[in-house]
């Protein structure tokens, strides 16, 4: 061999023996990008920043990086938008996200709404049949619409019989000062400040009636969750740590989470009691088949297209992975 060729080929010899990077792409060392969730003010929710505060996707060797948006319409634009790789929220975020070209599957429930969601009513409104005529204000094509759909039914009324009217949470404290509206569909932690100001406001029912139908739930791109299963897995591991610290060291998570959300932490503390939480694995139960997330799929689509049952049926494998396959075989 000529001299002239042996320190290239000795050269090369070396970069095979060690590696390089450059020439391996998959090489499962190299750092992947955050997994990016958007998340707007809601007590279930707050848990996944305890995770993050405590340390817990660190730990888990899970980079999540939490876009914190002001509203939950904001939260479910982002993902549709491809801003982000997943979103909190409820079912009804997931279905507009894919009526509105973006799919995502369920990685796991965070909550049950007990009671934290509610409709207010200025003062003169002191029953739900007192909601005919009225105008109502709800979040479009929002989760609301299953407590408004809850307390027309009791009333013996109709769509027809409401003027349902979109805005945001942002604004409903205002439109009720004002009288724009007659009464919201509001949760917390926008509801106390709303009671603490304005004494003309009251309660006129809340989800404590409507058990099961408001479910939160941690959504992904199902790309995502099919080409990170590991992830999946840590990012589940640190929701299940999370959940246990707030339970094992409740006024110090309290706090944490309350100043987030900035309100107190007393009020922190009495909103979580509103929500039924769920680890991980209580998730298997109820994503199975005829399950209760099924259900209130199928009663949350109804609802947001008005059809009784649904015209369209609604494929459940658009939005729970088939035979719970993520949570129990591949995962």
């Amino acid at each position: 061999m000529p001299k002239k060729i042996l320190p290239i080929t000795l050269l090369l010899l070396c970069i095979f023996a060690i590696g390089a990077p450059w020439l391996n792409p998959l090489d499962d060392k190299k750092p992947r990008p955050p997994i990016r969730i958007s998340i707007s003010p809601n007590t279930g929710f707050e848990l996944l920043h305890l995770a993050e505060i405590k340390g817990f996707f660190k730990e888990e060797a899970v980079s999540v990086k939490l876009i914190r948006l002001s509203v939950l319409e904001d939260a479910r634009r982002s993902y549709v938008r491809g801003q982000v790789d997943g979103m909190t929220g409820s079912l009804s975020e997931m279905i507009k996200a894919r009526e509105n070209g973006r799919e995502s599957r369920i990685l796991f429930v965070i909550d049950f709404s007990n009671g934290a969601d509610v409709i207010i009513a200025r003062k003169g409104i002191n029953s739900l049949s007192e909601l005919k005529g009225k105008k109502i204000a709800v979040e479009p094509e929002s989760f609301g619409l299953n407590i408004i759909n809850a307390a027309i039914e009791k009333a013996g009324l109709g769509y027809n019989d409401i003027n349902l009217k979109g805005m945001s949470q942002l604004n409903i404290p205002q439109a009720m000062l004002t009288g724009e509206i007659d009464a919201a569909h509001t949760y917390a932690p926008y509801l106390a400040p709303i009671l603490k100001n304005n004494p003309n406001v009251s309660v006129l029912i809340d989800s404590s009636q409507t058990k099961g139908e408001i479910v939160n739930i941690l959504a992904l791109d199902p790309k995502i969750i099919e080409q990170r299963p590991e992830d999946m897995k840590a990012i589940k591991r640190a929701w299940d740590r999370a959940l246990a610290y707030a339970q094992a060291h409740p006024k110090e998570a309290h706090l944490l989470m309350s100043e987030i959300e900035n309100i107190s932490q007393q009020d922190f503390a009495s909103n979580l009691k509103k929500s039924r939480m769920f680890n991980s694995s209580e998730t298997d139960n109820l994503l199975k088949p005829n399950g209760v997330v099924e259900k209130s799929l199928i009663k949350v689509y109804s609802i947001l297209h008005r059809e009784n049952p649904p015209l369209e049926a609604i494929r459940i494998s658009d939005y729970i992975l088939p035979n719970n396959e993520l949570l129990g075989q591949k995962l």
